[in-house]
């Protein structure tokens, strides 16, 4: 599994989120674990293309604490998006994060397409710290 350490920022990349007669997915939901003892502070950045629209836009910035050796969930609306992208930002130096991206329809259903786990996250290139 990747861990990302240290002030480290991570993308999932544009992900389609099409489906006939809508949107794939209404919310993308994060799941991070904590693998360290030290609490954790991520910072989510989530952007989108509005169905009809050309331009990438932020839609969200959300910051939070992931205690020690634990996990928490975060979920961000996407209905409504034909690309969406979430840029994950483990801000402390010493703490080691596990994170993956799920996207879910409004039944509640994985969209396949749009699950990203650990290993599979990019690093963002030019900021992220060596």
């Amino acid at each position: 599994m990747k861990r990302v350490v240290g002030m480290s920022t991570y993308t999932t990349g544009l992900m389609a989120n099409v489906a006939q007669g809508g949107t794939a997915a209404a919310q993308a939901w994060l799941y991070a674990r904590n693998l360290g003892p030290d609490e954790a502070l991520v910072v989510v950045q989530v952007f989108g293309i509005p169905i009809g629209g050309s331009t990438l836009s932020p839609i969200y910035v959300a910051g939070f604490m992931v205690p020690s050796n634990s996990a928490v969930t975060r979920s961000f609306g996407v209905a409504g998006l034909s690309i969406y992208e979430m840029q994950l930002n483990n801000v402390d130096d010493l703490s080691e994060m596990a994170m993956s991206v799920y996207g879910v329809d409004s039944a509640g259903n994985l969209a396949r397409s749009q699950r990203i786990l650990p290993p599979e996250l990019s690093p963002m290139l030019g900021l992220v710290q060596s």
